[in-house]
């Protein structure tokens, strides 16, 4: 899997992230021309390089992929990290999502980790 890590989440996070699983592909937001774009502009870039977005937006992202969806908008996967998680359950997690799901495997683009 790749992933994108959005501009709500640290340097720190997606360091952590590929220290714990060197095998994949991690880039922010900000390195890859995104920094202080809208949503949609985010969904799309993800979409459209079939990564995985992780974020903590959980008051936008989640009706705007409604709207995708409804529209036929192609969505990319997204992991939403819910407030107060612990990066070392948190990085566990996105571990077991890697080892086990396919993105076939999800009938709705959107995972909570808790």
């Amino acid at each position: 899997m790749k992933f994108l890590v959005d501009e709500n989440l640290s340097r720190r996070f997606a360091n952590a992230l590929t220290r714990q699983q060197p095998e994949i592909d991690v880039v922010r937001v900000p390195e890859v021309g995104l920094l202080g774009m809208d949503d949609t502009a985010v969904l799309d870039w993800a979409a459209a390089h079939n990564r995985v977005l992780i974020t903590k937006d959980r008051a936008t992202i989640p009706p705007l992929v409604r709207q995708r969806l409804n529209s036929g908008i192609p969505t990319p996967l997204i992991l939403i990290i819910r407030p107060n998680a612990q990066l070392p359950a948190v990085l566990d997690m996105i571990e077991v999502v890697m080892s086990y799901l396919s993105p076939d495997d999800w009938a709705y683009p959107v995972m909570w980790i808790p």
